[in-house]
């Protein structure tokens, strides 16, 4: 009966492990997998992990994530959440969210209804039509009020006219 009940309790016990990755993660097949390591110095292959749909990462490596192994049973595990130390966001306000990666380049929703996108050095691309349904600020210009030089008497040209 003894070696039931600890069976059992190590079952129990490893239910859900806190893990270290410890190399890139595959991400060519269907399931990205990843590597990683526990506090006991246990290192486990092609762990599968799991996101909400709509949402992917890749994982940096040195990234604590959370394994939850069905039953207690190592080989059956699955990466439920991952965290990165070192580019984790601080000091986010009552209602923040914010996407972000390992460069500083985040989408900051507010918690007041605004939202930040912030490229940490490089470009934002938008693929497809952009639709801007009130007035936009490029340069510290204003789209829907600016001028320009007509050029030959140096007057002003008005603003630019709706629907053109």
């Amino acid at each position: 009966m003894s070696d039931i009940l600890a069976g059992l309790t190590r079952r129990l016990q490893n239910v859900v492990q806190v893990m270290r990755t410890t190399v890139a993660p595959i991400d060519s097949g269907p399931v990205q997998t990843v590597q990683a390591k526990s506090n006991s110095a246990q290192t486990r292959d092609n762990i599968p992990v799991t996101y909400h749909y709509g949402f992917s990462a890749h994982i940096p490596v040195g990234s604590d994530i959370i394994v939850l192994n069905v039953s207690g049973d190592g080989t059956k595990g699955m990466v439920i959440s991952s965290a990165h130390q070192g580019s984790r966001p601080k000091n986010l306000t009552d209602g923040q969210v914010m996407l972000y990666d390992l460069t500083g380049s985040s989408v900051l929703m507010d918690g007041k209804g605004g939202v930040v996108l912030t490229a940490s050095g490089g470009t934002v691309t938008i693929n497809g039509k952009l639709v801007v349904t009130e007035d936009a600020t490029i340069g510290g210009i204003t789209f829907l009020a600016h001028e320009h030089s007509n050029g030959n008497d140096g007057n002003a040209t008005g603003a630019p006219i709706a629907g053109t």
